[in-house]
């Protein structure tokens, strides 16, 4: 019996259209106490959310997250301000702290994770010796191209916009231009260096 229902519950969560959304925010909050949602927020098909030991998860008004995307807070705090997007396919995973302010386009498949697995040990495998963290704050009005990836103890300052498949591997100001692997701001904007 356990299985039929869990069976028909993920068939549920694969609908589309504004009902299945919202029955995705009701299944989602029931089953994660420390996820909630603002009003109007919409939930794409396929998404994944998983809200544990004792990490909360906040999506903020009119947010839109499109099919495909996880979002995990494992013991960190995650908060998704007001009028986002999230694009299809994106993975934000979070352990200590990740902040995205207001009106953030975040583009399809862009990864944005605040640890690191330790490697101090090369003796023993990576996947036991724990996880370094460090919070990411990306401001509002930031614009994420497709493919970007951001990574542990940056931030990102307000109207910042970041060129497709940047690897974001130190803090950039508001307003600037940034491309690259690592992201570097485009020469004449702010944050030039």
């Amino acid at each position: 019996m356990a299985g039929l229902l869990a069976g028909v519950l993920r068939r549920l969560l694969t609908l589309s259209g504004q009902a299945a959304s919202g029955l995705r925010r009701v299944l989602l909050g029931l089953a994660y106490p420390g996820l909630s949602f603002g009003s109007g927020v919409t939930l794409g098909r396929g998404i994944r959310i998983r809200v544990t030991d004792g990490g909360s998860c906040q999506i903020g008004a009119r947010t839109a997250i499109e099919p495909g995307c996880l979002l995990i807070a494992k013991g960190g705090e995650l908060t998704i301000g007001p009028d986002g997007f999230i694009g299809q396919g994106s993975v934000i995973v979070c352990c200590s702290g990740i902040a995205i302010g207001p009106d953030a386009l975040i583009g399809e498949q862009v990864t944005i994770r605040d640890q690191d697995h330790r490697t101090a040990d090369q003796d023993s495998p990576y996947r036991t010796q724990g996880m370094e963290t460090e919070p990411i704050a990306i401001g509002g009005n930031v614009w994420l191209g497709a493919k970007v990836t951001v990574v542990k103890g940056v931030t990102i300052g307000d109207g910042a916009v970041i060129g497709a498949g940047a690897v974001v591997t130190r803090s950039l100001p508001a307003r600037c231009r940034a491309v690259g692997v690592p992201a570097r701001p485009v020469p004449g904007q702010p944050g030039e260096g």
